[in-house]
């Protein structure tokens, strides 16, 4: 008896090559580790979604993708192994009908808030500190200008 449950319907190659470089990237540029992952809703489907097989993400290419349910059963795994993690994409599609892609990382510099009990805040110019923060005038309603955006952009991060 087949227990897989039956497929939303081919991809198109565009859109399988661009999950597995969005794999790629996320990888070179440190956002995802080697068990980070990311997934896209099913475009044909909003009850399907796809994310790779347990393999290191910097790895994937487009035959690596394979298609789940909600539930997270494997539509097409073919014997391929899969990731534990995809149940937190499934559940995400699930609770959130607007959501089209997923990524679930291990970043070094948020694991720490969930080993302990401080809360997370934003990071973001228009979150910083008073002395920080971007000034404005509240008469205006041009975006706020901040010395951030003075800093050319070459120098706001250091080259890798």
């Amino acid at each position: 008896m087949n227990t897989c449950p039956a497929s939303a319907g081919a991809l198109a190659t565009e859109l399988l090559a661009d999950l597995a470089a969005a794999s790629r990237i996320l990888a070179a540029q440190g956002v995802v580790d080697g068990f980070g992952h990311v997934s896209m809703r099913h475009p044909a489907d909003p009850q399907r979604y796809v994310m790779a097989r347990a393999l290191a993400p910097a790895r994937v290419l487009p035959t690596d993708l394979i298609e789940y349910d909600l539930d997270s059963t494997a539509v097409n795994a073919q014997g391929r192994k899969s990731f534990l993690e995809r149940f937190i994409h499934g559940e995400v599609y699930k609770a959130r009908p607007d959501v089209m892609a997923v990524v679930h990382s291990h970043s070094p510099s948020v694991v720490p808030f969930g080993l302990v009990r401080a809360k997370m805040q934003a990071m973001t110019p228009r979150s910083w500190p008073p002395a920080c923060r971007c000034l404005t005038s509240a008469k205006s309603l041009a975006p706020p200008t901040c010395w951030w955006a003075t800093v050319p952009k070459a120098r706001r991060w250091p080259k890798q």
